[in-house]
């Protein structure tokens, strides 16, 4: 019986290769068939983050076949009967159901002379079906030329990304300027939370790529600054008078003025508006400008904060 078993073992692997191979081969143009219907979808419909779910798809597919190789191991009588199909005439099936002595040995004997003789290995056939190999064909090529195919859908989710790329690049520019100006000791409890809120809301809807929460997160910062400055001035202006009695309150104002220019908080500020106004070109060009009537709200406060400055 080991003799047997021993020369079985090969001829098991090479089928259960066979197998597997073929599962896979079928799997494949299934996944690739997945993979036309999510890319067709994408050239109609706008899908953001399309590499994500093209990557969902090939893990699904990784696991299912994984699985499939588990569940797909030749059972006892399914290799038997497909040894005995290959010229061995039955012995196999035969040798298993007989228990008689000394009959079964003849019959063992009689195995192990044909198992090479016949070369049943050679004949265990892991050519693929021809059919599968051109659908297997097709299907991938057709799934290679559509990820070339442009729609205004494409270009547009295309610039988005372009735009999403270099606005979390722009968000990191905008923390850091936003980090300088809360260092600053003469600013409000209240005006930083206020500036720190607003810069996080702001992160939050470039993540999202929400063209309407990002124009009003940067009209928001603009306004916040500016009243960081007036504060600030303000806050300055008093401590000028308060130090120099015979100083009038315009003179106060003009060489408080002057000192701001030549200030770091005036340099971060700056450098914060700067950034913001970088991003706010790029969202000009992008197609993710909201040309709805909820934008019309701001119009107006973009003006007056034009003309202020």
């Amino acid at each position: 019986m080991e003799l047997l078993i021993n020369k079985l073992k090969p001829l098991i692997r090479k089928y259960y290769f066979k197998k597997i191979i073929v599962s896979f081969v079928d799997l494949a143009i299934l996944f690739l068939v997945s993979i036309i219907i999510i890319l067709s979808l994408s050239k109609f419909i706008m899908i953001i983050n399309l590499e994500k779910y093209l990557i969902i798809t090939l893990l699904i597919f990784i696991m299912v076949f994984f699985i499939r190789i588990f569940f797909i191991r030749p059972k006892e009588e399914e290799y038997l009967k497909y040894f005995d199909s290959l010229g061995l005439k039955e012995r196999l099936q035969t040798f298993k159901q007989t228990d008689k002595e000394p009959f079964k040995s003849l019959i063992l004997e009689d195995i192990l002379n044909n198992i090479d003789k016949i070369d049943i290995k050679s004949k265990i056939d892991i050519k693929i079906d021809k059919k599968k190999i051109q659908v297997l064909l097709i299907v991938f090529f057709l799934s290679l030329a559509l990820i070339f195919v442009k729609t205004d859908i494409v270009n547009k989710r295309d610039s988005l990304i372009d735009f999403k790329k270099n606005a979390v690049e722009n968000i990191e520019s905008i923390k850091k300027a936003e980090k300088m100006i809360l260092n600053e000791e003469d600013i409000s409890d209240i005006n930083k939370e206020s500036l720190m809120k607003n810069i996080k809301n702001l992160e939050k809807s470039i993540k999202k790529v929400d063209g309407y929460e990002m124009e009003k997160d940067m009209l928001k910062t603009k306004e916040i600054l500016k009243k960081i400055e007036k504060d600030f001035k303000s806050n300055k202006v008093s401590e000028k008078l308060d130090g120099d009695k015979s100083l009038s309150n315009l003179e106060a104002i003009e060489e408080i003025d002057k000192d701001f220019e030549k200030s770091d908080l005036k340099s971060e500020i700056s450098n914060l508006e700067s950034e913001i106004s970088k991003l706010n070109k790029d969202l000009d060009k992008s197609d993710l400008k909201d040309k709805s009537e909820k934008s019309d709200e701001f119009s107006e406060a973009k003006k007056a904060q034009s003309e202020e400055t």
